[in-house]
């Protein structure tokens, strides 16, 4: 049997390339990474007596499998070559071809040996054991149990004497140039020094570097030479404005289709570089740290509710470390763990629709989230601050459009902001360390723990945004995607009978089991469809941090950026009649989401969403009791349009109205101890 390629220099690249400020491998100039992976697997296969890496051109000694499937997919194509080449040409070829998939590969091998721990959002830090001790937790690894860089700098900057392993190692990553961009001036110099005493470098190494050298001559970037941004068309002095009061995602989605992966827009008194598509997303993925920055993007946001540490505002250090301790306060939020109280409050909330004539699509799926997301995350429904709450945000998201006076959104502001704080205040007062005794830890627990620790990064003013924000998530995105949800279903009348049926059949016992969201496919594959055409986040808003170049335009440093992510779902190359309602394209044999790339309606890279899953349960789970436990109809039931307003944002126009025409059976779910019970009473 094969040997795990267990710290392997592949491996010990990687942890030194790791950025754990960031959470991502670091990005170096050009295909440098790449080719330094390729020559990873190179000295791997080198190391098993696979190939022998000294002669010209490259041999193959033993073409038998390591047990490794990007190493053993670079062998059997070498070994399938019709002729042979030169270790420098396969280290390029490899780098070229596999650089990204040996990236991944060697990230998932680490957090699978516990080295490395994986964050929602593609990021990665060194796991926390690893991180304080500097050891690695398994002490069978074939160079002993410290961690990779620890020898690195040990060797680099102390000048102990490093084994074999470790002087090819610091060889390949100087052939990469990693320590110009981890080290200061004077260490980078003391590390020359060192470097220069250790001897010749691998051949392959020496491949490394003169690849990395030509392709810097070759990408050295020149604005003077890129092509000029095309402009969308528009008019004097409102620039493309009109043309944008519809749903901006569909309107972007044809500019990309138009003019490409990037193209400038004008507003009044803006001019705004958008980038869109495949591409786009896959830029942002991997340079968003480097190349952009949100803070100024959402200054407004952070005046309006008076925090510097907003999680959407934040950058760099700051974002990663927000995104972790959010990420752990998540954790704990587990729809599937509180499938009954969910549903329990899903019903209280119908029995109270059935009481009145007819209610607002839109408001009514906001009452429904608050409650749910109040008592899922906080152990409060907030049922009586309602109102209080969907003025506040609707006050935030108008700051944020910076298209109203500044003097009308403070007025807005002014007038709730007290019944939010006052809110606030008491949330923290029921927190109390001796009040919770006994009492499951939540957000708000894993909030102020958060405060204790670092109060650097939350200050006591910084906790109110804190806590309060998940429920602005329920009020603003949840609540829009399932109020158009609803529409389409209720509009639908194939829609309406395969969700019922489906829903009745998780119901069948009268209770659903968490296990039962996983049979509403059809549900999960009609919101996901509504998400596709009808994104609530269409745009990511950005600022060009520094001068860059995006497939052959320059971008200079200070450009207002919208990354146009959801352009990706009217692509033809992924979604078959993409302008077309079809929840099917969600399904087997279809999966047309499920390609790689192709659904990003929760953002890409350090700043998606954290909440992807709860939202797509919760919304899930709500649909379904909704389906099962009333016969619902539009109000009037002639009205069968799908109708959005953009103001503040998108969302079900105030004139979608639906009505319960009568209540089913209601199973035999009990609600939480101090709800009331399932009624024809309007609470």
């Amino acid at each position: 049997m094969a040997r795990p390629m267990h710290n392997c220099i592949l491996h010990e690249l990687c942890v030194v390339l790791l950025d754990n400020d960031c959470g991502r491998v670091r990005t170096l100039p050009g295909q440098a990474e790449d080719f330094g992976f390729a020559a990873g697997v190179l000295l791997e296969l080198a190391r098993r007596n696979r190939i022998d890496p000294e002669s010209d051109p490259l041999q193959v000694i033993d073409d038998r499998p390591i047990g490794n499937e990007v190493a053993d997919t670079v062998l059997d194509r070498i070994c399938a070559a019709e002729q042979p080449h030169s270790a420098e040409w396969w280290v390029r070829h490899i780098g070229v071809e596999f650089g990204s998939r040996i990236a991944d590969a060697s990230l998932s091998d680490l957090v699978e040996y516990g080295i490395v721990e994986r964050v929602p959002g593609d990021l990665f830090f060194l796991a926390p054991s690893v991180e304080l001790t500097g050891r690695y937790p398994c002490p069978a690894l074939e160079h002993g149990p410290e961690e990779a860089r620890t020898r690195v700098m040990r060797t680099l900057l102390l000048g102990e004497s490093p084994g074999t392993r470790d002087v090819t190692l610091i060889q390949l990553a100087e052939a990469c140039g990693v320590f110009e961009c981890i080290l200061g001036p004077p260490q980078r110099e003391q590390a020359r020094r060192t470097i220069s005493q250790l001897g010749t470098s691998h051949r392959l190494c020496q491949a490394v570097e003169r690849l990395v050298a030509a392709d810097s001559a070759l990408r050295a970037p020149d604005p003077v030479s890129c092509k000029p941004i095309p402009d969308v068309p528009g008019l004097p002095l409102l620039g493309n404005a009109l043309q944008m009061t519809g749903e901006i995602q569909p309107y972007l989605a044809d500019q990309y289709r138009r003019f490409g992966p990037i193209f400038r827009i004008r507003l009044p008194g803006r001019r705004i570089v958008v980038m869109g598509g495949k591409k786009a997303n896959e830029f942002a993925r991997q340079h968003s740290e480097r190349c952009f920055r949100t803070d100024e993007a959402f200054a407004p946001m952070s005046r309006a509710i008076g925090s510097r540490r907003a999680l959407l505002a934040s950058n760099g250090h700051d974002h990663i470390k927000l995104r972790r301790s959010v990420h752990a306060m998540l954790v704990s939020a587990n729809v599937r763990e509180h499938v009954p109280e969910m549903v329990a409050i899903a019903r209280n909330v119908l029995s109270s629709w059935h009481a009145t004539t007819s209610v607002s699509v839109y408001s009514a799926m906001q009452e429904l989230f608050i409650q749910q997301t109040g008592m899922l995350l906080f152990g409060n429904s907030f049922a009586e601050h309602v109102d209080h709450l969907k003025y506040w945000n609707d006050a935030v998201i108008i700051a944020m459009r910076r298209d109203r006076p500044k003097f009308l959104v403070e007025r807005r502001l002014r007038r709730v902001r007290p019944k939010v704080q006052q809110l606030f205040r008491g949330i923290i007062s029921e927190h109390n360390s001796q009040l919770r005794t006994g009492c499951p830890r939540n957000v708000v627990d894993e909030a102020l723990e958060l405060h204790r620790r670092h109060p650097e990064l939350i200050t006591e003013w910084d906790l109110m945004w804190a806590v309060v924000a998940p429920i602005m998530q329920s009020l603003d995105q949840m609540a829009c995607a399932m109020g158009i949800s609803m529409l389409h279903v209720l509009g639908n009348p194939r829609y309406a009978q395969q969700c019922r049926a489906e829903a009745d059949e998780a119901f069948t016992s009268g209770a659903l089991e968490a296990e039962g969201l996983e049979r509403l496919a059809v549900t999960r594959a009609l919101i996901t469809e509504v998400i596709r055409l009808h994104g609530t986040t269409p745009i990511l808003l950005r600022t060009a941090r520094e001068s860059f170049e995006f497939e052959g335009h320059w971008v200079p440093a200070g450009s207002e950026v919208w990354l146009a992510t959801a352009a990706v779902h009217y692509d033809p190359d992924y979604y078959r009649d993409a302008d077309t309602f079809a929840p099917e394209r969600h399904l087997p044999p279809r999966s047309e989401s499920h390609v790689e790339g192709a659904f990003t309606a929760f953002g890409v890279g350090s700043h998606s969403c954290l909440g992807r899953d709860l939202s797509m349960d919760l919304m899930t789970l709500s649909m379904a009791t909704l389906l099962h436990g009333a016969e619902l109809d539009r109000f009037p039931a002639s009205d069968r349009s799908v109708k959005v307003t953009q103001y503040p944002h998108l969302r079900p126009s105030s004139k979608c109205r639906m009505q319960v025409k009568r209540l089913r059976r209601v199973g035999d779910v009990s609600p939480r101890d101090g709800e009331a019970p399932l009624s024809r009473t309007a609470r």
